[in-house]
């Protein structure tokens, strides 16, 4: 009889222990392992702090350097100017004289002429410091100014214009009629800005541009 329990109880606990899962180290290292990858994931998902500073100082760094204004082009501010003219700011009044042309010293007295022209005329006359010292006739005495007529025996100052020989200029050296008298009466066309010079309509500072004419 106690053969027949001792055997019941031993088969209860052999099938007790067959339905306890084993052990397996394994299984216990991967579920470990997949815990760590989830925590992995969820850190590279989590932006760091250096990449959520980014941003800000971005936009810190647009706001203290605003962006350059585009620099004017030069070559289009150029466009349209007229050659030989440091300024465009003056009004265009109709009477714009091409250099290759020439104007007659009636128009370049009765006009005005805001650009740089050429004006041609005989010269009559020399004068130095204001016009009333001006000599039509030899011995010639002025050495800073030229003057210029339509008609080469013309004697009124009203109808003549003072072209400016600059000291120590080569147009001075090449034109005065002290040191050149046989520049008397020729004909020569002359390009400057219309100005007074000697209390008179003239050219004053030019660029010591000239042309004899035949």
């Amino acid at each position: 009889m106690k053969a027949f329990i001792y055997s019941i109880i031993t088969a209860l606990f052999i099938s007790l222990c067959a339905c306890e899962k084993p052990y397996s180290p394994e299984k216990e290292k991967n579920k470990k392992e997949t815990t760590i990858d989830s925590e992995d994931e969820k850190e590279e998902e989590k932006p760091s702090d250096n990449e959520k500073k980014i941003p800000s100082e971005d936009k810190k760094d647009s706001e203290n350097n605003p962006p350059t204004p585009e620099k004017p082009n030069p070559d289009k501010e150029k466009e349209g100017t007229t050659p030989d003219n440091p300024s465009n700011d003056k009004p265009d009044n109709g009477n714009i004289v091409p250099k290759e042309d020439h104007i007659s010293i009636s128009d370049f007295l009765t006009k005005d002429y805001l650009y740089q022209i050429w004006v041609q005329g005989y010269i009559v006359g020399s004068c130095s410091g204001n016009i009333k010292n001006a000599t039509l006739e030899a011995p010639f005495s002025g050495l800073s100014a030229i003057l210029l007529a339509d008609n080469p025996n013309e004697k009124d100052i009203k109808k003549m214009i003072a072209i400016e020989l600059k000291s120590r200029s080569q147009a001075r050296k090449e034109l005065n009629l002290v040191d050149n008298p046989n520049n008397f009466g020729r004909k020569i066309k002359v390009f400057g800005y219309q100005e007074d010079y000697l209390n008179i309509p003239g050219i004053k500072s030019w660029g010591n541009s000239y042309e004899w004419v035949k």
